[in-house]
């Protein structure tokens, strides 16, 4: 039986972890439609660690403690080059540990707002098992480029806000993982999102995304001219997980209320001090 994983990346620039607080909350909270998934979080650091961030990463922890489908393996510390590609990276390194070739691993950084609905995990598994030919998938398509820089021919990249593929596939390129030594925020972009479909996309894998389920994306066929080609991740909805937008957590004030008490007036009560800390100052 395959199991299932999830690296999560975030970074330590917003101090209050509160958009890290509601996607843990909501993946504890709603059923993934999977048996279990092994979870890795890797956080960048965008400025120096803490211990007002240590306390608040534990607090962060303390939301699995009692999750019945989710384990938290570990919590890495590292540096902001490469920012989230760099963190993908350290997560797999760590993932391939255990992991086999028809494991499920699924990628998804704090801009990738949810889950918010049950069955989150099952959905993007299912598009991926749903033709024998996809290798990546995810929650939307993008099939431009970035206009301030030169990119490739076919710029067609699964939105890396989320992202899901089999172990194997990961396996094969994790040692030339993109990006993972990159500090520009544009080459971020070509040389990690549309460099990893990319390397996909020429090992004859098919992209898809549950945006347009329907449709196989392979370097023979690279666009569906009749769908829109700008970037929708800001305006698609009725996804398990979207892209950052503005009402996320309005209705669970309660929760963000809490979270505030909690970090800013405990002491030791809702910490997960059995969580493991990893710090690692250079990726590669």
């Amino acid at each position: 039986m395959h199991k299932n994983y999830i690296a999560y990346l975030t970074a330590n620039n917003d101090s209050s972890y509160t958009k890290d607080m509601l996607n843990f909350t909501n993946m504890a909270k709603f059923n993934p439609g999977v048996e279990h998934i092994d979870l890795f979080i890797a956080i960048s650091a965008v400025r120096p660690f803490t211990d007002s961030d240590i306390k608040k990463i534990k607090q962060l922890a303390y939301i699995f403690k009692d999750c019945r489908w989710i384990s938290l393996k570990k919590v890495i510390l590292k540096g902001n080059i490469g920012r989230d590609f760099s963190s993908a990276y350290v997560c797999l390194n760590d993932i391939a540990k255990h992991a086999s070739g028809q494991d499920i691993v699924m990628v998804k950084n704090r801009s990738g707002y949810g889950p918010l609905c049950p069955d989150w995990f099952k959905t993007y598994v299912d598009l991926l098992r749903s033709n024998a030919v996809i290798g990546l998938v995810g929650s939307t398509i993008n099939f431009s480029g970035h206009p301030k820089k030169e990119s490739p021919e076919i710029t067609t990249h699964v939105q890396t806000y989320v992202y899901m593929s089999y172990w194997k596939y990961f396996h094969e390129i994790i040692d030339m993982f993109p990006a993972i030594n990159c500090t520009d925020r544009i080459n971020l972009i070509v040389e990690g999102e549309l460099g990893l479909s990319r390397m996909f996309l020429e090992k004859n894998l098919a992209l898809s995304c549950l945006a347009w389920p329907e449709q196989v994306f392979t370097l023979l066929r690279p666009n569906a001219p009749l769908l829109p080609q700008d970037d929708i991740k800001k305006t698609v909805r009725n996804l398990p997980i979207r892209y950052k937008y503005y009402s996320y957590g309005r209705w669970s004030l309660y929760s963000k209320i809490r979270w505030f008490v909690l970090t800013c007036f405990s002491q030791n009560n809702n910490q997960n001090e059995d969580v493991f800390l990893e710090y690692i100052e250079d990726v590669t």
